[in-house]
This record gives structure tokens, sequence and C-alpha cells, in this order.
């Protein structure tokens, strides 16, 4: 019981601090977009970006606009 428990109350709260983070309370408003890669091992497997790569994106649309 203890190990479910556990396992239950980790395996929960890492998508409810994401979905904090992001502020989308709902898990379908989620999508890739949302993720970011820690670090270039992680991005070459997921194709998530990396953050600093995402803030270069980002301000260059802020500049395109």
């Amino acid at each position: 019981m203890g190990l479910y428990t556990y396992l239950v109350e980790r395996i929960g709260t890492d998508p409810k601090q994401l979905m904090a983070g992001v502020r989308k309370f709902k898990l379908e408003l989620i999508d890739r977009t949302d993720l970011v890669s820690p670090t270039e091992r992680a991005r070459e497997v997921t194709g998530a970006l990396t953050p600093h790569k995402l803030e270069a994106n980002l301000f260059e649309q802020i500049l395109e606009d």
C-alpha cells in the first residue's frame, strides 16, 4: 500500500506542476510546445526545443511583428 501511494503521489505531482507552470489546468490543453528539453541530448531524443532555442524563436517572432 505504501509503495502504491508513493508512486501515485509522485506520478500525479509532476503533471500538476507542469500544468500549473504553463497555466493550463486541463490535461487536454497541454501540447508539445509547452515542453522543453533540459539538454541537447534530450532535444535529440524528444525533438522538443531547449529553453534558449525556444527564447530565440520567441524573440525572432517579436521582432518580426
